[in-house]
């Protein structure tokens, strides 16, 4: 199951993009975020931060992204985000896209790609598995979003794991990283000698990101 979607995305923000135009604003517009001093222990504020994150922006790490979560109805992603712009569906499993109609400051189109599949065996209902974004508008209960640095996501997340990389058409190399107990991944872009963040990845916790996010992009290597 293949098709190349362009990396860029954004979740509860796409509802906006579709049919809801009072959530576009928020969905393409930079969020700006205070980040904890490096000698201040990360997760002591974590409370307290989750609290005064809007939930339609809280990205929470095994859990789901802003109104749609790991486990709900995929039945239901229609009516909160509209029909999908892509869709890549093959034996009951579909990758589906959405992408934002503006583009963010730093000139990319948001990307939403959300992963569904049967929830058991009698195949009667389609669940959600994963979630990715791209955009910027989601925050985690200790701040992290899309174009923080590789070393600031390590400092949340020092246990996180090298799962592999590969190359855009335009040549840049992704790298993945995943915090597989907790339940939530990052792609990194390589740019120069920085890493910087381009989305978030939310999938269940205790199995691997790679597990499914490798039908999303088959070129993954080690």
């Amino acid at each position: 199951m293949k098709k190349l979607f362009v990396a860029a995305g954004v979740l509860l923000a796409f509802t906006c993009c579709q049919q809801q135009p009072s959530a576009s604003s928020a969905a393409d517009t930079t969020v700006t975020v205070n980040q904890q001093p490096a000698s201040q222990p990360v997760h002591d504020t974590v409370a307290a931060s989750a609290a005064a994150i809007p939930p339609e922006k809280l990205a929470s790490a095994g859990k789901g992204i802003g109104k749609i979560n790991l486990g709900s109805n995929a039945d239901e992603l229609d009516k909160l985000l509209g029909k999908p712009d892509f869709s890549d569906a093959a034996m009951g499993k579909a990758w589906l896209t959405w992408y934002s109609k503006r583009m963010d400051e730093h000139n990319n189109r948001n990307e939403l790609n959300i992963y569904t599949t049967y929830a058991d065996s009698t195949m009667r209902a389609r669940v959600v598995k994963q979630i990715r974004v791209t955009s910027p508008f989601y925050l985690t209960t200790d701040s992290l979003q899309v174009y923080n640095d590789l070393a600031r996501i390590q400092q949340v997340y020092p246990e996180i794991s090298f799962e592999g990389k590969y190359k855009e058409k335009g040549g840049r190399t992704i790298l993945l990283y995943d915090a597989t107990s907790q339940g939530i991944a990052f792609e990194v872009a390589e740019a120069g000698e920085q890493r910087i963040c381009t989305s978030m990845i939310v999938h269940e916790p205790g199995k691997k990101v790679t597990d499914i996010y490798i039908t999303l992009h088959p070129e993954l290597k080690k």
